[in-house]
């Protein structure tokens, strides 16, 4: 997942349809956000909805998940 998060490559240079693919690994979107923090022209379009969604998403299964598996345990 490290590799195909787009650390050690720019993804926006990838052809658009392995882009496509490429851009579902949430990693890889949070890298490009930090890009653009140095790069603010890079071009790359970043879905910050998509980035906040999972993270509340896993934010909140973690919590659930803790929840439950504390309550087994007592």
């Amino acid at each position: 997942m490290y590799i195909l998060s787009g650390v050690m490559f720019l993804p926006h240079y990838l052809p658009p349809e392995l882009y496509a693919a490429f851009k579902w690994n949430p990693a890889l979107q949070i890298i490009e956000w930090v890009r653009l923090g140095y790069y603010p022209s890079l071009g790359v379009k970043v879905d910050y909805a998509y980035v906040m969604l999972f993270a509340l998403f896993s934010l909140t299964f973690g919590l659930l998940l803790e929840r439950f598996v504390v309550r087994q345990r007592t």
